[in-house]
């Protein structure tokens, strides 16, 4: 669950095999604030929309229009955000196992 995150893309996209799998089955909750300046929110954008194109279908980027850096006090005070949380299960393919 990146919040003000960032990273270098390249990596998603030239993920294959396994790793690429596992990539497309995380489910992933990004947050970034509009009016951050330390970390800028074209990084955000830039990581999901890699994940996106390596096929990952579950994929959410939240912008929250009047957030600076603190983008994440209001998805941590979100009952909902913990409940999505628990309800995730880790799938093979997202542990990087191998079916027998």
């Amino acid at each position: 669950m990146p919040i003000c995150g960032g990273g270098t893309d390249g990596v998603a996209r030239s993920t294959a095999g396994e790793r690429r799998a596992a990539l497309r089955a995380h489910p992933v909750r990004a947050f970034h604030g509009a009016r951050e300046r330390v970390v800028v929110l074209a990084e955000s954008e830039r990581m999901t929309a890699a994940l996106k194109a390596v096929g990952a279908v579950d994929v959410t980027l939240t912008i929250d229009p009047e957030a600076e850096h603190d983008s994440w006090s209001k998805p941590y005070a979100d009952p909902a955000l913990y409940a999505w949380m628990l309800a995730q299960r880790c799938h093979p393919a997202a542990a990087g196992s191998r079916a027998p």
